[in-house]
């Protein structure tokens, strides 16, 4: 998937050529759960210098949480913006 960071595209189709590791005492150190970890490339540059277009992010797809000054994908009907 792809987070649009820019002019709302979204690229639905999942890429799995290629993965990111992470240790899973990495993920329980940060309190992500291993199935709730998935990583998306970045699309777009609204969100730069913080996220460049084409950087790939972690996300926790369980947190629901809204925290001012924190950052959020939001899955919008497979949609992420």
């Amino acid at each position: 998937m792809e987070l649009a960071a820019g002019d709302g595209t979204f690229d639905p189709l999942e890429h799995t050529t290629y993965k990111l590791k992470f240790a899973k005492s990495t993920l329980k150190r940060v309190g992500v759960p291993i199935t709730a970890a998935v990583c998306v490339k970045v699309s777009g540059t609204s969100m730069e210098p913080v996220l460049p277009d084409g950087s790939v992010i972690g996300v926790n797809t369980s947190a629901a949480d809204i925290v001012d000054g924190k950052m959020y994908a939001i899955n919008h009907d497979g949609s992420y913006a």
